[in-house]
């Protein structure tokens, strides 16, 4: 697929990025792929290494740069091609990660966003719903439990995993808060639909989002014992209060 990169990034877990880009270069071996890392310089040395082995383009960071940064001056400096697949770096690619089923919804204007499902351990990752923001809440609404049968076809929705694919001209439009380093999934998808804090009645959303389960990728989470979880975990209630204030609400639920 010429016309798509891979836009991955990654901090103190080479060994995951290397599971990944062996999986991803075992169905797409001429794909472009793209990998960040605001890591220490001796993480970011292994990824370096990691890349080069796999043919991927990787590009350094200062340290904890956050992902929102990252992705932006990704699809504004590196990402050559019209379409993009976000992905994390601890993901393994299978035969059921079709991308190009996700991309032809994207190619027929049907959808901005066209998400695939995430499975870890067997189950698929539940963090598919939609948003109500009232001028006290954000509110995530999760569309069920869990799906094991396949869709007959994609379904509509405000929140996805992050396994997707887009156009680069809408991530261009719609792009991250480089600040919201963490919590900045929800926040995304929320600019995504409202655009900016206070559109609560908007009535069409800045990207249409969609879901389909039949497009699967696994989830080999590893925990890696280092700062990496500080910066993500020990950082949630700092950068929770933060979209609360940007977004001018007093609590999220459903997160």
């Amino acid at each position: 697929m010429k016309s798509l990169t891979y836009m991955v990034k990654t901090i103190a877990r080479p060994r995951c990025l290397l599971r990944l880009l062996e999986s991803l270069r075992n169905f797409y071996p001429d794909t472009s792929v793209v990998v960040a890392d605001d890591g220490r310089p001796e993480d970011q040395e292994q990824s370096m290494k990691v890349c080069m082995e796999f043919d991927a383009e990787f590009v350094s960071y200062i340290f904890n740069s956050g992902a929102p940064a990252c992705y932006n001056d990704m699809v504004k400096n590196f990402v050559k091609t019209e379409y993009v697949c976000l992905l994390d770096d601890d993901f393994v690619f299978t035969e059921q990660s079709r991308i190009e089923d996700l991309l032809v919804w994207v190619q027929a204007g049907v959808f901005d966003v066209m998400g695939g499902c995430v499975v870890a351990r067997g189950s698929m990752a539940n963090f598919i719903g939609n948003l109500r923001y009232t001028k006290t809440q954000v509110v995530f609404e999760r569309m069920f439990a869990g799906m094991t049968d396949a869709q007959k076809g994609p379904l509509q929705a405000d929140v996805i995993p992050n396994f997707w694919a887009a156009e680069t001209d809408a991530l261009k439009a719609v792009p991250w808060d480089g600040e919201q380093k963490v919590f900045r999934h929800l926040d995304w998808f929320m600019y995504a639909k409202y655009v900016c804090p206070g559109e609560y009645m908007r009535k069409a959303p800045a990207l249409r989002v969609g879901y389909l389960n039949t497009v699967r990728i696994d989830h080999q989470h590893q925990q890696s014992g280092t700062y990496y979880e500080d910066l993500r975990h020990g950082a949630i209630p700092e950068y929770r209060q933060r979209f609360c204030k940007k977004w001018d609400v007093h609590e999220v639920i459903g997160d």
